[in-house]
């Protein structure tokens, strides 16, 4: 079944108009700006000794009353030997499990893909290997926003804390220790990669389940990455995240165009963009829940550290990559060109068609396609087809 023929009369005007808008002339008058802020560079390569590529993946099929969801993670590790990287490991896990209430489903696969990302992150995390991390950091420590399907009363994170101490005060003191048994055992992260989906607190009102299970959620990822940060602080690691895209326009400062687009069009060659630096998050923002000391002390790291990153371009006519720093706010205000400039080194070193391989492997072994969902149910005797719903990515 296709579009009526007569609606591209009306459609074909309107398109040509937006791609006028959209046209390479458009960008033009961005040109001189970027050029200011770009640097052509040939540089010597580097060879991180030890690099982990860090990705995850996620499929959901929904059927009558619930929800089946797979979620996987994985790093993968290489060393350079003789001039030559081979691969020293690979730490894998996955979530396995059925998801509910019927709500907040998209929040929640994705709160549960970032904690397994980040506690396999958090294994890599060692001998001062370079971790690269798909994405950016900015999507890993916003708030969440669930959707309340009853009432608003515990909407925000610290009501949600208060609730659950009110119902099961001994709560986050078991959540804590299975997330930490989980960041330094790998067989408790592969038996129980998401603590917060098998642990649940008691006495919660039915209809308070979806909102208290997505902020839970999101403190055990709070918790993870905090643990992960602390880890990068002390030098146990370098954290790099790498986006492909990006709507931060805090360099060309364009009303109208991200500034990864700009130095997509602008640039020619392999380079790297001035730099933006900044505080990851001022104390004052983060989440203070009545929650232990413990996961007070952890979520401090998240001011104690620092974001610098810049636009990259590792080969010519390779993509333009966001490449974002995360490590000590003083070190690396006090070494800005030095520590860009050295990353830019080692990820031209470990990369193939301007993309760090490590992470292209970690990609291409995590990808859950709709095959490997449909064989995995049919072993449980359930039938993808018999749900009446796509499979979701």
């Amino acid at each position: 079944m296709y579009m009526d023929i007569s609606f591209y009369e009306v459609i074909l005007p309107k398109l040509r108009k937006l791609a006028s808008e959209i046209s390479e002339p458009a960008y033009k008058r961005y040109e001189e700006i970027v050029s200011k802020l770009w640097r052509t560079i040939t540089i010597d390569e580097k060879y991180p000794k030890l690099v982990y590529g860090i990705d995850g993946g996620s499929r959901v099929v929904e059927f009558k009353g619930f929800v089946f969801s797979l979620v996987t993670a994985i790093a993968v590790g290489y060393v350079y030997e003789d001039s030559v990287y081979r691969l020293k490991e690979s730490l894998r896990t996955a979530y396995v499990g059925k998801i509910v209430p019927l709500s907040n489903i998209g929040e929640r696969i994705k709160l549960y893909r970032e904690i397994v990302e980040g506690k396999v992150a958090c294994h890599a995390c060692k001998d001062g290997a370079m971790i690269l991390m798909d994405g950016s950091i900015a999507s890993i420590i916003v708030r969440p926003r669930p959707e309340p399907r009853f009432t608003q009363r515990y909407f925000l994170i610290e009501d949600v804390v208060g609730y659950i101490n009110s119902k099961d005060k001994a709560y986050f003191k078991k959540l804590k220790e299975c997330i930490d048994s989980t960041l330094v055992d790998k067989n408790k992260l592969v038996e129980t990669p998401i603590c917060s989906a098998d642990l649940k607190p008691h006495g919660i009102e039915s209809e308070e389940l979806d909102i208290v299970a997505v902020i839970v959620e999101y403190i055990e990822k709070l918790y993870t990455y905090g643990k992960l940060i602390e880890q990068a602080i002390r030098g146990s690691c370098q954290l790099v995240f790498i986006a492909k895209t990006s709507h931060s326009r805090d360099l060309v400062n364009s009303p109208l165009y991200p500034d990864i687009i700009l130095f997509e069009k602008l640039t020619n060659g392999k380079g790297i963009s001035s730099s933006i630096f900044k505080q990851l998050i001022e104390y004052k923002n983060l989440p203070r829940p009545d929650l232990p000391e413990e996961y007070l002390n952890v979520f401090e790291y998240y001011s104690l550290a620092g974001l610098l990153y810049s636009y990259m371009r590792l080969e010519d006519r390779g993509p333009m990559l966001k490449v974002e720093v995360i490590g000590d706010y003083s070190n690396l205000h006090d070494s800005r060109d030095k520590t860009l400039l050295e990353v830019y080194r080692s990820l031209q070193a470990i990369s193939n068609n301007g993309y760090p391989h490590p992470l292209r492997i970690a990609h291409r072994d995590t990808h859950i396609t709709y095959n490997d969902m449909k064989k995995l149910l049919h072993l449980l005797g359930l039938d993808i087809e018999s749900t009446g719903r796509e499979v979701l990515e």
